[in-house]
């Protein structure tokens, strides 16, 4: 489906004489938005797991909610 785009992308650019600089620009910011949407959901996946091991390095406990 990708290469339909890309193709798809290519003959409009060539039917209204848009400029290959402009046209380039208009094809890859999708893809590198959707790089960009990506690593950051991974990223933000992967903050609790590295906050509870440098928790367990530091030595710090957690205390319950109940006061106990």
């Amino acid at each position: 489906m990708l290469w339909g785009l890309v193709d798809l992308g290519r003959y409009l650019a060539e039917r209204t004489g848009l400029s290959i600089d402009l046209g380039g620009i208009l094809l890859m910011a999708p893809g590198a938005q959707w790089y960009i949407l990506f690593n950051t959901i991974a990223g933000a996946m992967a903050i609790p797991t590295d906050l509870r091991e440098a928790m367990d390095d530091l030595g710090v406990r957690v205390r319950s909610a109940g006061g106990d």
